[in-house]
């Protein structure tokens, strides 16, 4: 192994050093994580695999809730428009973990509608 050979003829930007790094072991891991499916033969080699993937990632993530909390969900504020007025709403995600969202809601509805959920996350413009 030899990490400083790549930085030691001219300049480097060492900003940049980590988020390069990063991005070289994705792009590793991504031609791995190919070759494996690839070798995937059958349905159970296939099931066997997303099962292991998934233990894998919920243990990464710590588990997941039981679910069996209550979101203790409430409106702060209504928007009335023309044809829809939004709802302000703060539910709890896991007990003392607070999110904010707004719920469009159509007026003059006869019947249940589709809905459609917009998660918005975090980057650097917002």
């Amino acid at each position: 192994m030899q990490p400083f050979r790549p930085y030691l003829n001219g300049y480097y930007d060492a900003g940049n050093q980590l988020a390069e790094h990063i991005k070289g072991r994705i792009i590793q891991a991504t031609a791995q994580e190919g070759l494996i499916k690839e070798g995937l033969k059958s349905v159970e080699e296939f099931e066997a695999r997303r099962c292991r993937v998934k233990e894998a990632f919920l243990r990464a993530l710590g588990g997941l809730p039981d679910g069996t909390h209550p979101l203790r969900a409430r409106v702060t504020g209504v928007v009335e428009r023309p044809h829809f007025r939004i709802e302000k709403v703060i539910f709890e995600s896991l007990p003392g973990f607070p999110v904010t969202s707004n719920l469009y809601l159509p007026k003059d509805l006869d019947s249940p509608r589709p809905a459609v959920l917009f998660l918005c996350g975090h980057s650097r413009e917002a």
